[in-house]
């Protein structure tokens, strides 16, 4: 392989918003499609909600961030 041509990763770095919801409160604030009962069957309990401090931009500068700490 060619190295001009090539990229290499040396960090990666995940990053999830910290406000979670249970499936109760998602079910009230109306933003499950399914049923509270079969989504915890599958193993759910909580999810990750994205705010507007906590936005795209946020996750992704601090995913990049984070990559490079761990390069």
């Amino acid at each position: 392989m060619n190295k001009q041509h090539s990229i290499g990763l040396r960090g990666v770095a995940g990053v999830l918003p910290p406000l979670t919801l249970t499936l109760e409160e998602l079910e009230k604030e109306r933003l499950l499609l399914s049923e509270p009962e079969a989504l915890s069957e599958l193993g759910f309990e909580r999810a990750h909600i994205a705010d507007s401090t906590h936005d795209i931009a946020w996750l992704s500068s601090e995913a990049a961030k984070r990559a490079i700490e761990d390069a």
